[in-house]
């Protein structure tokens, strides 16, 4: 079982773009088809990140996985309702006319090599983002609603096998995938290939190595009572619910494919790059963000013209309002403070507060702004009393 070798700029390029971004940047891979004719075209190119066409030919989309990122922009690939935030989106394209029930897999069906190309891709794509192979890590459309609860409308991809009937369902057609990955994923250097297996039968004293996995199997969650080197039934119980949670083989003894999975988000054991945020976007020149900036502000400085309306309509309902305010009682208004000096405290503390909040989004301009709007509005007030 060897992995075509042949010039594949487009598929390096996938692979140096994933390896450039931070651990956790892309947390999981979506697989789905594209209802196509098994080559690329327009629709595929904008809602899938990467795809494969029947001439087992991998083709990037418009969207990076950079992109999906942060989703809040707009700008990222949309393949998977309620879950393309830090998803990569996969397909491999065909299917046209497909039907479930009586299964029929249209007229250009996905085929067997097409598949494979797909799988042994997936093997350098899941290493370069550090992930493991598990049901929630590497999924089919079709296996969203079932493992995280997203809604998916009815999405069957993929639950069929054209070239083999046997395969059927979500979860089968899922767990097939998965084992051709990991086959492929066994020919490529394991980092994990030095880690010793854990069990309680092997268990010979006190381990580095099993408080390692300790205080893995802490960080996830789980609990089996002090972190002290000892490979117990406690331990043991713990690993068998983390294998099962990870679509695992539930064993309660750590093997290599465990070992990964407790690493999870760095399947290599090496210091974690710099963690992803909206800073680091920002410093690597893409506008993932930037639009989200824009929009914030826009609410922000919203939020603040809105609040200054309110407070110019409850002292004086208007400018004219505000004036005639002025003229009669700034006479009186030593009296007044003396009289309702805690009153007084409040007013000065809010507008104190109304200026530090919002003196970095609202402008000499937007409070102009505020007022011309409020005299507006009672110039049509006027005229609709005269009407």
């Amino acid at each position: 079982m060897n992995m075509q070798v042949r010039e594949r700029p487009e598929f390096d390029a996938l692979i140096a773009h994933i390896s450039s971004l931070p651990v956790g940047s892309m947390q999981r891979a979506i697989v789905h088809w594209d209802v196509g004719n098994g080559f690329v075209n327009a629709s595929a190119l904008e809602h899938y990140n990467g795809m494969w066409d029947q001439e087992c030919r991998f083709h990037r989309g418009h969207e990076t996985i950079e992109d999906q990122i942060v989703t809040a922009d707009d700008d990222y690939a949309r393949h998977t309702r309620g879950l393309n935030t830090k998803s990569g989106g996969f397909a491999i394209l065909g299917m046209v006319g497909a039907k479930e029930n009586p299964f029929d897999p249209g007229m250009a069906p996905f085929t067997e090599p097409q598949f494979r190309q797909m799988c042994a891709d997936f093997a350098l794509i899941m290493r370069a983002a550090q992930l493991p192979i598990t049901h929630e890590t590497l999924l089919t459309h079709a296996e969203v609603e079932g493992t995280y609860g997203v809604k998916q409308n009815g999405k069957w991809d993929i639950t069929r096998i054209p070239w083999d009937d046997t395969i059927r369902g979500a979860r089968a057609v899922g767990d097939y995938m998965r084992q051709i990955v990991r086959e492929f994923a066994g020919q490529i250097h394991d980092p994990f290939a030095s880690y010793p297996t854990l069990s309680i039968e092997l268990s010979g004293g006190q381990s580095k190595w099993t408080t390692e996995a300790q205080l893995l199997l802490q960080g996830h969650g789980y609990t089996f009572g002090q972190v002290d080197g000892y490979f117990g039934p406690k331990t043991s119980t713990a690993v068998f619910e983390f294998q099962q949670r990870s679509g695992l083989p539930a064993t309660g003894i750590v093997d290599r494919m465990t070992w990964a999975a407790l690493y999870h988000k760095a399947t290599e054991p090496r210091p974690p790059r710099e963690g992803i945020d909206e800073d680091f976007v920002r410093k690597g020149g893409s506008n993932t963000v930037e639009k989200a900036d824009e929009i914030k502000v826009t609410r922000e400085k919203s939020r603040g013209r809105k609040i200054l309306a309110a407070i110019m309509l409850f002292v004086g309902g208007s400018v004219e309002g505000l004036r005639e305010w002025s003229v009669n009682n700034l006479p009186n208004a030593q009296d007044w403070i003396t009289e309702n000096w805690v009153v007084a405290l409040m007013i000065i503390g809010a507008a104190i507060w109304l200026y530090r909040e919002f003196r970095d989004d609202i402008s000499v301009a937007d409070i102009a702004d505020a007022l011309i709007d409020n005299r507006v509005k009672e110039a049509q007030n006027h005229s609709n009393d005269r009407i």
